[in-house]
């Protein structure tokens, strides 16, 4: 009876050992990414109209020239605070593809001037492979010339991401997605699947890190 007990005990301990480590490894990590999930679905629903230093535009797909529906969509946006005059400057971000012939900020810009935007009101920054890269442009931008607000204009599931690299470089932003992206429904919500997962990757170990580490630079910093 004492050898049987003693096993016994024995399978407690390592029952309670194996749940620990799968609460540890397994649900845990769930757990953060439902947190995530939630932070990227409520700021998706979120849209500011304040008086800002700047409206910044983030890239997205340009053809030849002509901007993806996307990115129109988020141009038209662009376009509609402006007319609302909450700022009196657009900055237009993103870089270009190989074998592209035209970067998405200049394609970006020429169908702002064509919505009647005056060109000396745009600025465009035709750099960035990514949201961080295309963010830290604009950062430097406007800190170099005194300016600390800007409103963020995405589309809704890449909010969130968008304003918190904002925010850690130093400025006050507000997110103003477009609600006529052609991005929508389960389409949309797949796109907050993999954006929770980039704010969970960035949170852990720093979006310039993980900027770099997706384009094969080595790691500047775990933390």
């Amino acid at each position: 009876m004492s050898k049987a007990y003693v096993a016994s005990e024995t399978d407690i301990v390592r029952h309670h050992s194996i749940l620990a480590v799968f609460l540890v490894l397994v649900i845990a990590p769930l757990s953060y990414l439902v947190a995530c999930f939630g932070e990227v679905y409520l700021t998706s629903l979120v849209s500011y109209h304040v008086k800002a230093d700047a409206i910044v535009v983030m890239g997205a797909a340009e053809f030849d020239g002509v901007p993806s529906k996307v990115l129109a969509a988020r141009l038209n946006q662009a376009s509609n605070l402006f007319t609302m005059r909450l700022s009196s400057l657009v900055i237009l971000t993103g870089g270009k593809e190989r074998n592209d012939r035209f970067t998405e900020a200049i394609a970006a810009k020429s169908y702002l001037l064509k919505l009647g935007i005056p060109a000396r009101d745009i600025v465009s920054l035709s750099a960035g492979r990514d949201t961080f890269e295309e963010a830290d442009e604009a950062a430097t931008y406007l800190r170099q010339r005194g300016l600390k607000s800007a409103l963020i204009v995405s589309d809704p599931f890449h909010s969130f991401r968008a304003t918190q690299i904002f925010s850690q470089l130093g400025l006050d932003v507000h997110p103003s997605p477009t609600r006529t992206s052609p991005i929508r429904g389960e389409l949309a919500l797949r796109y907050m699947a993999r954006e929770a997962l980039a704010v969970a990757a960035g949170n852990l170990i720093g979006y310039r890190s993980l900027s770099n580490l997706l384009h094969g630079a080595p790691l500047v910093r775990l933390w």
